[in-house]
C-alpha cells in the first residue's frame, strides 16, 4: 500500500479500539473514535480527531487526510483494520501511540480498475497526541509499510 495521506488517515482512524484499557482514558476515546469513524467511512470525523496543527510525516495537513480519505473510501465497498501492538505512552501533556494496522479492504468494481486495488495491507503507525483547548487530538502521525518478521 502506498504511502500517503490517505493511508495514514486510515490508519490512524480505524485503527487501535484495542488494549491500553483505562477508565475514562481520552487517549484511548480519540483512537476508538478514529476507529469507528473509519469503520463508517467518515472522513470528516475522522479530520475531527486531528489537531488544528495536524501534520503528518509526509506533510500532509488535515485538509489533505480528509481528501485522500474522500478519495481512498469511495473506492472500496468495504475496509476493515485489525490492530495489532498497541502501545501508549503517557505523559502529562502528550501521549505517544504505537500500532500495527492490518487493512482489508473490497475494492468497489470501477470499470476494471477495482482489479488493481491493494486487498490487503500492513503499515506501522506512529502517532502523538495532546491536547487542544482541553481535547485530546492527533497533532502528528508517521507511518511505514510493516515488514514480515
Amino acid at each position: 500500500m502506498p504511502r500517503s495521506g490517505a493511508a495514514a488517515a486510515v490508519a490512524l482512524l480505524l485503527a487501535a479500539a484495542a488494549g491500553c484499557r483505562r477508565p475514562n482514558d481520552p487517549v484511548r476515546a480519540v483512537v476508538e473514535s478514529l476507529a469507528a469513524a473509519a469503520n463508517r467511512r467518515d472522513a470528516a470525523a475522522v479530520v475531527s480527531c486531528l489537531a488544528s496543527d495536524f501534520r503528518a510525516a509526509d506533510s500532509a495537513s488535515r485538509a489533505g487526510i480528509e481528501a485522500e480519505l474522500r478519495r481512498r473510501f469511495s473506492m472500496y465497498r468495504a475496509m476493515e483494520i485489525e490492530v495489532a501492538g498497541l502501545s501508549i505512552e503517557r505523559g502529562p501533556d502528550a501521549a505517544r501511540v504505537r500500532f500495527e494496522a492490518r487493512i482489508f479492504g473490497e475494492p468497489r468494481a470501477l470499470g476494471g480498475l477495482g482489479a488493481e486495488l491493494p486487498r490487503r495491507g500492513r503499515l506501522r503507525f506512529d502517532l502523538l497526541l495532546a491536547p487542544e483547548q482541553g481535547v485530546w487530538k492527533v497533532r502528528t502521525a508517521d507511518w511505514r509499510e510493516a515488514t514480515k518478521d
